[in-house]
């Protein structure tokens, strides 16, 4: 059962949204990964070679190489990366990816990850699937059937997600009594537009 939650104001009291979404990553949602997509923006990639932070294509092989420059790639990112910092100042909005919190190495998640990457259609055809797109995560996870919910949560903690308005995030959380969905507003309730 999907839960829609609304809660108040995040704990930052800063008016700036980058500012709040900042504090909130740094504070609950630790460790924290992103799962980028450098197919949506080639700055990604740049980003993620000047940083000193972990990351990973999820592709891999013959294919991952050839792929390099538009593929989902997996970084952890701590509290005070200064990577963190500019993705959400530069890409929240954008659909640059998705934030995710779980307390597994960079490995483990990304191995999880990978065996989503192709889904097979009624037909039988294999597409890739951008779960990673913050537009097609906000629309699958509430569609998802609890058997489905456990399986893509897997050691997953929470799903931090951009919503069509950028002052709010989608935080999905599986308890293991089904996903709960929240609303979590960027801005002050009276600057949130309806």
């Amino acid at each position: 059962m999907v839960e829609t939650l609304t809660k108040s104001d995040s704990p930052a009291t800063s008016a700036n949204p980058h500012e709040r979404l900042l504090a909130l990553l740094r504070g609950e949602f630790q460790p924290l990964f992103a799962l980028l997509d450098a197919a949506r923006e080639p700055m990604i990639l740049k980003l993620l070679l000047e940083s000193k932070e972990e990351y990973q294509s999820l592709y891999q092989g013959a294919h991952g190489e050839k792929l390099v420059h538009f593929a989902p790639y997996l970084v952890r990112l701590p509290q005070q990366s200064p990577l963190l910092e500019k993705l959400v100042r530069d890409g929240w909005g954008k659909s640059w990816g998705i934030f995710l919190a779980c307390d597994k190495p960079l490995q483990e998640v990304r191995s999880h990850f990978r065996h989503f990457l192709i889904v097979k259609t009624e037909a039988g055809k294999d597409l890739y699937f951008r779960f990673y797109d913050p537009r097609v995560l906000r629309v699958f996870l509430p569609t998802c059937t609890p058997e489905e919910i456990k399986q893509f949560f897997g050691p997953i903690k929470h799903y931090l997600v951009e919503d069509e308005k950028p002052e709010l995030v989608l935080h999905f959380a599986n308890h293991g009594r089904g996903m709960e969905k929240a609303a979590l507003p960027l801005l002050p309730r009276n600057q949130v537009q309806a």
